[in-house]
């Protein structure tokens, strides 16, 4: 009979859970939108043309949105309750507004708040499950207490749906480990192979 040896197993792969989830809407050339769950907290990411601001507001309307408005500088939580101007939020429920830099003739800016806050003018966050949302940009920057110019074209607003989600976690694929000519190959426990000459 031909010599034979037993199965090579190759060393076990530890699971390496997946980095939070991000994701990723365009809406214009003038609106880059992206967002990473972390936990209960969300956090986005604005990508907008220099001397415009761009807005983000949760809910199907701008009769009734929680609404997150960002220029250059800074971000405000407002609330829309109307074809106007929104108004400021008494609780500023969003927290770690940054400018993280501009390049191109872009700014980005940065904030973060909780799926669900205390404020009863917010809107909650559901992971895992679509969430209307409005979105628009227009002219200028906005002044301490939120105003701003309004959009000018059918092009610079709209409706879409957000969902945040956790990302699945994720292992490496098992790799043999390679050496000399043996009769069997263990690459995991659903798949052992032997042969003989």
């Amino acid at each position: 009979a031909p010599a034979t040896s037993a199965p090579v197993t190759p060393n076990p792969v530890a699971t390496t859970p997946s980095p939070p989830a991000t994701s990723r809407q365009t809406w214009a050339s003038d609106f880059t939108m992206n967002w990473v769950l972390n936990g209960d907290e969300v956090t986005f990411t604005f990508v907008c043309t220099v001397g415009k601001w761009c807005a983000l507001g949760f809910g199907s309307s701008m009769s009734d949105a929680d609404v997150v408005v960002c220029d250059a500088t800074t971000c405000l939580d407002m609330t829309s309750s109307g074809r106007a101007n929104p108004s400021k939020d008494t609780s500023q429920d969003i927290t770690g507004v940054s400018n993280t830099g501009t390049a191109g003739g872009k700014y980005t800016v940065q904030w973060t708040r909780k799926l669900v806050t205390t404020d009863a003018t917010d809107k909650t966050i559901t992971k895992d499950v679509p969430t209307n949302v409005i979105w628009a940009f227009g002219p200028g920057t906005m002044d301490a207490s939120g105003g701003i110019s309004m959009h000018t074209a059918t092009t610079d607003r709209g409706n879409d749906t957000v969902t945040v989600t956790d990302a699945p976690a994720t292992s490496a694929p098992v790799t043999p480990t390679p050496g000399s000519a043996t009769s069997g190959k263990t690459w995991a426990s659903d798949f052992t192979m032997n042969w003989v000459l």
